[in-house]
């Protein structure tokens, strides 16, 4: 898929509407699943705790990243969150407390 990048929003809490402009001058919609990501970083038994509240609404997974530049990976919990619950998430995990592990 090449060419420049017209517009992308949202169509579905999992989906996304990319057009493009292809090379030869034709625009294109391409349908894409995908979903905004947000990594927590903190000492792995409160990612812990957090994962297991979090995953009956969200889709989680342990990953690997480099928190700082020049840093080592670092164990971080990604979260998958849908469109629009941005804020709830947010406040879901400041609800819980301890937040600052977070």
């Amino acid at each position: 898929m090449q060419g420049w990048l017209l517009d992308i929003h949202p169509i579905s809490r999992d989906e996304v509407c990319v057009w493009i402009k292809r090379k030869d001058g034709r625009v294109e919609l391409e349908k894409i699943k995908w979903m905004p990501k947000i990594y927590v970083v903190g000492p792995f038994d409160k990612l812990v705790q957090l994962s297991q509240i979090l995953s009956s609404k969200y889709d989680l997974e342990f990953v690997e990243k480099h928190i700082y530049a020049g840093g080592s990976l670092e164990t971080v919990l990604e979260v998958k969150i849908p469109f629009g619950e941005r804020k709830k998430i947010a406040k879901e995990v400041l609800d819980i407390g301890n937040h600052i592990f977070y």
